[in-house]
């Protein structure tokens, strides 16, 4: 199994919204890619495409694992597991395994359980917000339930917030490129679904349903919110460690 792993984050965050997790991974000996989708993070001035295919070239030629042509596995998080999941059905050669976190898929679930309406209205607040303390702190009570976690976190993730803000145009652009997301074919790459059964973002019923329509069994966590790498960074740790010294 290859050792490279690359990291997607999801809806509006950027790689830096990982926390402490990439440090872990290396910690491993793993090689690993901090990718942010067009309009997210470090891509923050760039407009986000609502074409899949289109998403997930931009990603492909900006990681050197893809140029390379080094088979890799991808860790990725809500609207970055989907992007995942395509990935792996337009180029199985490339990826070896996937852990998606807290996901959905539009043709399983309906729109009310893959984002609630009241949770909608707090991040459009945020966006529209010109404090970015305000905007991180919106977020991070929405997909961290650990209050020491967002604690840790409100600083450093509002200053990187601030200098890559998202633009209410991209999120909503993210928004619809999800619903356009299918999956339509046999996937023959190897997936891991992980799931945070409190999680108040998104509804975990996704994941069960994703579990479902793949034929696989969910690895369930009991105490993170939506942002699972943030809270259980060691726990999931131990899921990415057995995925790469597996034969």
């Amino acid at each position: 199994m290859s050792h490279h792993w690359i990291l997607l984050r999801g809806l509006s965050r950027g790689s830096a919204h990982w926390g402490g997790f990439p440090d872990l991974l290396q910690e491993q000996g793993l090689e690993i890619e901090l990718l942010d989708l067009p309009g997210n993070g470090t891509r923050y001035n760039e407009i986000t495409p609502i074409d899949p295919i289109e998403v997930i070239n931009s990603i492909r030629r900006l990681s050197r694992f893809s140029k390379a042509k080094i088979t890799f596995n991808i860790c990725a998080i809500s609207l970055g597991g989907m992007i995942a999941l395509k990935w792996a059905e337009l180029f199985p050669e490339e990826i070896e395994h996937i852990v998606i976190i807290n996901s959905s898929l539009s043709q399983l679930s309906p729109i009310t359980h893959r984002i609630s309406f009241k949770s909608l209205l707090k991040i459009i607040r945020g966006l529209t917000s010109k404090d970015s303390l305000l905007r991180e702190s919106i977020t991070l009570n929405l997909t961290v339930n650990n209050e020491s976690v967002r604690d840790q976190y409100l600083l450093p993730f509002s200053q990187f917030s601030k200098e890559h803000p998202i633009t209410t145009k991209n999120f909503f652009r993210q928004l619809y490129l999800a619903t356009k997301i299918r999956i339509t074919q046999t996937l023959n790459t190897p997936l891991t679904i992980v799931v945070s059964s409190q999680d108040h973002f998104v509804n975990p019923q996704c994941s069960h349903e994703m579990a479902r329509y793949f034929k696989v069994t969910p690895i369930v966590n009991s105490i993170a919110g939506h942002d699972l790498p943030l809270e259980s960074p060691q726990w999931l740790l131990k899921i990415i460690k057995t995925i790469s010294q597996e034969k």
